[in-house]
């Protein structure tokens, strides 16, 4: 649904995620498995923030940090690194594996200090928030003056949707919020943040996951055909880097 006044387009009504549980028994596979590729991205967003900001270090709260690879490069780099998440499993694996300090929670009910963070990331996060508008007004409170807000969001002013309609890859089951540049800026500049970089944003992956998004997204013959060939040639685990032409990236400014 989109909204007539403003633009933004919701899903309405939500549909039901099967297999999500907040207190989830174990972590997506593919994104474990896609941790190198994972890593690869944050090093690029890092490079980002460094040239946009200027801030070399700093404290960081990561939103919806999952397990924990985007957020452990940015500790790697001197941050003092938290993370937010509301799933049970993927906080674990932050913690017991990476070493991370993660907080369970979803941003709308979590607490901290007021300015007590220099940078509040949302990476593929905003999108899955119950309500977007609440969760920036939260992370402003914690941003310090002057702090940066970082998002990473599927941008529906693309050329696939024309294409492909129901079956765009980012028409997901928690997928709630569809922004495009207009509607993020309208959202951010409403509550208080000033963008100061906007741009669409490359991603790296790996065939397999290639193939695995052909098949559950697009065609089911055709992924399998990709699996196969990439499997028997040994390459499934190669990384490729491309811009989809659907994400942005956004880099804003918390103004007083």
């Amino acid at each position: 649904m989109r909204c007539a006044e403003c633009g933004l387009v919701r899903a309405d009504p939500r549909a039901e995620v099967p297999g999500f549980d907040r207190a989830g028994e174990g972590c997506a596979g593919d994104k474990i498995a896609e941790a190198p590729q994972t890593r690869l991205n944050a090093r690029e967003r890092l490079g980002l923030v460094r040239r946009v900001t200027g801030l070399e270090s700093g404290r960081l709260l990561d939103v919806g940090c999952y397990a924990g690879f985007f957020l452990e490069v940015f500790r790697d780099a001197g941050w003092d690194a938290v993370g937010l998440e509301p799933q049970a499993a993927p906080a674990d694996y932050a913690t017991r594996e990476l070493g991370l300090h993660v907080v369970r929670g979803a941003v709308e009910d979590a607490r901290f200090d007021p300015a007590s963070f220099d940078l509040v990331t949302f990476n593929h996060c905003l999108e899955h928030a119950d309500d977007p508008a609440l969760a920036i007004e939260r992370c402003r409170d914690w941003l310090a003056p002057g702090g940066h807000l970082f998002v990473e969001t599927p941008d529906f002013r693309n050329p696939w949707l024309g294409l492909l309609g129901s079956r765009w890859r980012q028409f997901i089951a928690d997928h709630y919020t569809f922004f495009d540049p207009d509607t993020l800026h309208d959202l951010l500049l409403r509550r208080g943040f000033r963008i100061v970089h906007l741009s669409r944003a490359a991603k790296a992956f790996s065939l397999n996951l290639l193939a695995d998004r052909v098949g559950r997204y697009y065609f089911k013959p055709a992924g399998r055909a990709l699996s196969a060939v990439f499997g028997g040639l040994g390459v499934g685990s190669k990384t490729i880097r491309l811009d989809p032409r659907d994400l942005m990236v956004a880099v804003a400014v918390k103004e007083e």
